[in-house]
C-alpha cells in the first residue's frame, strides 16, 4: 500500500505540472480554465479514496540478534494518523487550486503550497518504505559522516559535536531519519554524537512545537522498523542506533 500511495503521488505530480503549465500560459480562455480547474478537485477525490496504510501490520524485519536495542512497539495508530493528515493537506491544496482556477484567481501561491505538501508526504512514504525492506548486510558508516551526508541531502548546514569516531550499520532509511531530525531544527544547529558500549546517540535541538505530536509518533515508529530508538523531550530529539560490530 505504501508503494501504491507513492505511485499515485507521482501521477498526481505529473498531472499538476501539466495542468499548471497550461493554466499559466496565455492559451486557455475562462471556460477552459474552469474545466482544468475542476480536474484538480477530481484528483483530490481520487487521492482521498486510496485505502489507508495499515501500520498495525508493519513490523521490523530484523531479528533481535541484529540489534543492540530491544524494540518496543510504538503507537502505530498515531503514525497512520500522521500520514492521513499529510494526505488531507495535499487534497486540501488541490481543492484550493481548483477553486482558484475556476474563479480566475492567481494560483501561483497555492501551487507552491501544494508542491510543499506533496513533497512532505512523499518524503514520509519514502522513509517508511526504506525501513520496511532491511538489507541482509548493512554497510558501515561513521556517525559524523552519516550526519554530514544527511545534511548535504537537504542542503542544510549543521555543526557536529563528536568526541570520537563511532561507526554504525547504515541500515536503509538511517540517513533519511537523521535528515528528518535535522529538517525540524534550525539551520546551523549543533548535532551531538556520542556512544556507549552498544549504541550511538544522535541528538538534535528540536522543540515539541516544531515537530508536532503526530510527526514525533511517526518518526518513532519509523525508528522501530529499523530497530533503532527515537525519543524526544522539550529541547531535543534523540536517535539511538546500534553500533557496528567490530
Amino acid at each position: 500500500m505504501v508503494r501504491r500511495w507513492h505511485n499515485h503521488l507521482a501521477e498526481t505530480q505529473s498531472f499538476v505540472r501539466l495542468a499548471l503549465s497550461f493554466l499559466q500560459s496565455s492559451w486557455p480562455n475562462a471556460e477552459q480554465r474552469a474545466h482544468v480547474g475542476a480536474l484538480f478537485a477530481v484528483e483530490a477525490r481520487t487521492l482521498a479514496m486510496l485505502p489507508a496504510i495499515d501500520t498495525s501490520d508493519l513490523h521490523t524485519g530484523l531479528t533481535p540478534n541484529q540489534s543492540g536495542i530491544t524494540p518496543v512497539r510504538p503507537d502505530a495508530t498515531r503514525a497512520a494518523q500522521y500520514l492521513r493528515a499529510l494526505r488531507e493537506r495535499v487534497c486540501a491544496w488541490l481543492r484550493s487550486v481548483s477553486t482558484a482556477a475556476q474563479s480566475g484567481v492567481a494560483i501561483e501561491p497555492l501551487a507552491r503550497a501544494l508542491d510543499g505538501a506533496r513533497s512532505e508526504l512523499v518524503a514520509a512514504l519514502e522513509l517508511l518504505e526504506l525501513l520496511l525492506f532491511p538489507r541482509e548486510v548493512d554497510p558501515i558508516v561513521e556517525c559524523s559522516e552519516a550526519v554530514e551526508r544527511a545534511a548535504a541531502a537537504l542542503s542544510r548546514k549543521v555543526a557536529i559535536d563528536a568526541k570520537d569516531r563511532a561507526h554504525v550499520p547504515q541500515v536503509r532509511g538511517l540517513l533519511r531519519l537523521i535528515g528528518a531530525m535535522i529538517a525540524d531544527a534550525e539551520d546551523g544547529a549543533i548535532v551531538r554524537v556520542s556512544h556507549s558500549s552498544t549504541r550511538a546517540s544522535f541528538e538534535v535541538p528540536s522543540t515539541r512545537e516544531a515537530q508536532g505530536e503526530d510527526r514525533w509518533a511517526f518518526l518513532k515508529f519509523c525508528a522501530y522498523l529499523g530497530r533503532m530508538h527515537f525519543d524526544r523531550d522539550d529541547v531535543r530529539a534523540k536517535l539511538l542506533v546500534p553500533l557496528a560490530v567490530s
